[in-house]
Parts: structure tokens; sequence; C-alpha cells
């Protein structure tokens, strides 16, 4: 069997890590990049949704407090910690005096921000479809 953590690759420019989580009818891969020469990390998810009316999250812990913004249509606002549901288009950062986290991403629209860290939006499942075909 293969195991669910596991390195991909591990050269001179980065060390790719695989993880396969599995949940209820649904299944995820998120991989990670590790950059050797940069200060970022890549994460890629590949979900099969198969969940009714539910909604899966990716949460990213930043090890630090301090205020959060968030790019919303023609600028950005500022983020109090709650577990109110968000809007962001695409980035969110948050920073103290010395240091910041930013997530950067290409079509999430929504997130949670807590103390614990950000849970950002991936997919909502349907609660109900039905199809009016003849």
């Amino acid at each position: 069997t293969i195991p669910s953590v596991r390195m991909i690759e591990d050269g001179e420019i980065y060390t790719e890590i695989e993880a396969v989580f599995a949940y209820g009818q649904s299944a995820a891969r998120i991989g990670y990049i590790f950059y050797k020469y940069e200060r970022k990390i890549d994460i890629f998810v590949t979900l099969f949704m198969g969940e009714k009316n539910g909604i899966v999250r990716l949460h990213i812990p930043p090890a630090m407090t301090g205020e959060t913004r968030a790019q919303i249509a023609f600028g950005y606002e500022n983020v109090e910690c709650s577990d109110a549901e968000r809007v962001m288009h695409r980035w969110v950062v948050r920073e103290d005096k010395e240091k910041a986290l930013a997530v950067i991403n290409n079509g999430l629209y929504g997130f949670r921000n807590a103390e614990s860290g950000f849970a950002l939006n991936l997919v909502r499942g349907a609660a109900y479809s039905a199809t009016s075909y003849p």
C-alpha cells in the first residue's frame, strides 16, 4: 500500500510532499512544495467531493497573531477574527510588526478568520439537485 504521507521529490530546488486524505465519501490529495531558496510554499489540492450539503475547507495556521486583511472588490478590508464567513478574492494576509503570512489563490472566494488560522473554502457540496429532463 502507498503511505498517506510521502516525499515525492527532494531535489536541489525544492522538496515535494504528497498527503492523501479520506472522509466519508470524499477524498483529497494535497501536494506541498517547499522551495529551498525562496520563502514560499505552494499547496495544490485535488479533491473528490462526495458529501451532500457540506463544505470542505483548507485550514492554514499562521504562527502569529496580528491584523488580517483580505482583498475585496476595488480594494481590501481589515477582517476581525470570528467564525463568520468572510469574502476574499485573490489574497488574504495576516501580519504583525515583524512578519507576515500571505495566502494567494486562483479562485477561492470565501474564508473564515479565527485566531487559530485561516480556513479557506475549497468547495461546497450540493444539498439537493433535481433535473427536469424530458
